[in-house]
């Protein structure tokens, strides 16, 4: 790896520098759809109370282009989570008992909620109540199922720590619920050019109706206090139709190494 290793409502900067060619000049020539590539990563300290940033290059082709959520696209298949209900359609909660099983995930479309059989017995009985199945509502603490597809760039920071890579955020962590940077990646402009997106840390530019490039900043202020260990980084993607790209990954790195 050389140095320099070669999402709000969103509201772009777009600028225009041409239209496509013509459908028999541009011909998709890979193997895959999606395809992706890790092209570059590099390392750019904050300033004047502005944090860290690890940024992150991926080429992407994909024969349909239909890459991109918007914030508000919450119905499936990209829900945030799903709520449980039993056989008398009661909300399953952490804190409340009395339930009838079997149990059905809630399914969210654009019309309709549909149900889904879950679990023939009660799913708390095999599981321990934590941030990642549950919601506390002014209706209760309620257990819910997360969507992995409610992201569509899914990222795995290690960094090391006491001879062995573990999740860069559990550094400030013992408990399993700490943040990452999964992140739902908005739609690439619809003509060849680079949008920005404000309030994002994305930017993408966009070569040919199957082509973009997209920059993807992991921003944080412990970069630098962790400056001089070593970092791997793996990323896959998801279209729309929740295909997923092969695995990009890095190979390790220090951030002094990678700086610009």
């Amino acid at each position: 790896m050389k140095k320099g290793l070669s999402a709000g409502v969103v509201i772009g900067l777009f600028v225009l520098a041409g239209c496509f060619k013509e459908d028999s000049e541009v011909i998709y020539r890979y193997e895959v759809s999606p395809y992706a590539e890790l092209k570059d990563i590099w390392f750019i300290e904050g300033g004047d109370n502005q944090p860290d940033s690890l940024f992150v290059s991926i080429f992407l082709a994909d024969e349909e282009m239909d890459i991109g959520l918007l914030p508000s696209e919450t119905y499936h298949p990209y829900e945030w989570n799903n709520k449980v209900v039993d056989s008398k359609s009661q909300i399953l909660k952490w804190d409340e008992s009395n339930y009838y099983p079997p149990f059905f995930l809630l399914i969210p479309y654009r019309d309709r909620i549909d149900t889904v059989l879950y679990s023939q017995s009660d799913p708390r009985e095999d599981d321990i109540e934590s941030c990642h199945n549950s919601n506390l509502t002014e209706d209760g603490n309620l257990f819910i199922v997360e969507n992995t597809f409610r992201h569509n760039i899914f990222v795995d920071l290690m960094v090391e720590f006491d001879g062995e890579f573990i999740p860069f955020g559990k550094l400030f962590t013992t408990s399993d619920c700490y943040l990452g940077y999964d992140a739902r990646l908005p739609p690439p402009p619809s003509q060849i050019g680079t949008q920005t997106y404000i309030g994002s840390p994305f930017k993408i530019s966009r070569f040919n109706k199957f082509e973009i490039e997209i920059q993807y900043s992991l921003i944080s202020q412990a970069f630098s206090i962790f400056k001089d260990r070593r970092y791997r980084l793996s990323i896959s993607m998801a279209d729309r139709a929740l295909n997923r790209t092969d695995l990009m990954e890095s190979e390790e790195f220090r951030l002094p190494d990678i700086k610009k």
